[in-house]
């Protein structure tokens, strides 16, 4: 177990009037996902105030920082047989039990299926219970294992409070079984950095494109986003797709195929988004499912229209049906590229969507959002 200091002094914030807590976070890793974001964005802000700890299973590939105390267990997921995977949870357990006691947290916070389920188990073991908020960012109607859904059926209602990103997620946890007293709906938050000067356009030739951006995964559907460029007429537009993944071979053969491989580019995993959200005409959300979407949130916050997939749920609650930005229904190919065509040639429309878009962003502050958890 490695334990390390990161950026954050509680000290400096006493004065502040509010009581100071021992907060700790429990998160599988750090690395590229959604809920490790939230892990950082929420350790920054709570540690202006708060004394912040961070356990992770394990630091491999870790790629966003975090504020307070940084705990590696080294215990990180490995393939393996069950008994296996059952001894790895009973000593994750074990190991969060005796952290649990030495620190004493007032708030205990857990984010991931995975980091949820010994989280839970050590918290009662201990008898903190009241004390646990389990976050779920998994989208809960792709849990096809029974093993697994009678799992979190039965664990899931021991925490004080199952958190979910968005009201669809909040339905599908009370659909699987779980109290609506259990239930609570916070959403993920989000920050972006904004230049005071226009950054440089990110591409050699200056060239207006489509940006798409994500995990190159199934699920994230930039097939779709491709099929549907390749409808645009514009012979001057490029996509681009941010990310990386096991998707990138399959997608490139896929741009040959439709002959608009020199039209669209994949430049891998980009730290600074910045460049590539201000200068796109558009930013397009094809996947599958979502739980949330903070690239979309992120996407307004940098002032660059959206176009989205209208998936079960996430996407509309945050484009608020439509109102700061457009929605397209899942699939339709051909009316993506119809809405993607309005929405980069009205400017109009695109003036709108973009003031919108600004105030709907603010929703999502990391201050606001953490005031919510400790609420």
């Amino acid at each position: 177990m490695a334990i390390s200091s990161e950026e954050g002094n509680p000290e400096e914030y006493r004065q502040t009037g509010s009581a100071m807590k021992k907060i700790m976070m429990i998160i599988p890793t750090l690395t590229g996902g959604g809920a490790e974001r939230v892990a950082s964005l929420l350790s920054h802000e709570w540690s202006k105030n708060h004394d912040v700890t961070v356990v992770v299973f394990t630091l491999e590939n870790q790629i966003f920082p975090v504020s307070g105390k940084l705990i590696d267990l080294n215990l990180g997921a490995r393939k393996s047989i069950l008994m296996r995977k059952i001894y790895r949870l009973f000593h994750r357990t074990v190991v969060l039990s005796k952290i649990i006691s030495r620190t004493k947290p007032d708030l205990i916070v857990s984010l991931m299926e995975s980091a949820n389920i010994p989280a839970i188990i050590a918290c009662s073991v201990k008898g903190e219970k009241g004390k646990l908020k389990v976050s779920v960012h998994g989208n809960p109607q792709e849990i096809r294992n029974p093993l697994t859904r009678l799992t979190l059926r039965l664990l899931y209602p021991l925490a004080n409070s199952v958190v979910a990103p968005s009201v669809g997620v909040e339905k599908s946890l009370f659909d699987l079984g779980i109290s609506k007293d259990s239930l609570s709906v916070i959403p993920n938050p989000a920050k972006v950095k904004l230049s005071i000067e226009l950054p440089p356009h990110p591409l050699d030739n200056n060239k207006p494109y489509i940006l798409g951006a994500g995990r190159l995964d199934p699920l994230k559907g930039f097939d779709d986003l491709i099929r549907s460029f390749a409808l645009l007429p514009d012979p001057e537009l490029t996509l681009v797709i941010l990310g990386k993944g096991s998707e990138l071979d399959r997608l490139q053969i896929l741009t040959s195929d439709l002959g608009i491989s020199n039209r669209v580019i994949f430049p891998g995993f980009i730290n600074n988004l910045e460049p590539w959200f201000r200068h796109a005409e558009c930013f397009c959300l094809t996947s599958k499912s979502e739980s949330s979407s903070m690239v979309i949130v992120e996407a307004l916050g940098y002032g660059c229209p959206v176009v989205s997939y209208d998936t079960d749920f996430g996407p509309r609650e945050i484009l608020l049906d439509g109102h700061v930005g457009a929605l397209v229904a899942k699939g339709e190919i051909e009316a993506l590229a119809s809405k993607i065509s309005v929405v980069i040639n009205d400017d109009g429309l695109r003036a709108d969507f973009i003031s919108r878009g600004h105030k709907r962003y603010l929703d999502f502050q990391p201050e606001k959002v953490a005031r919510l958890w400790l609420t």
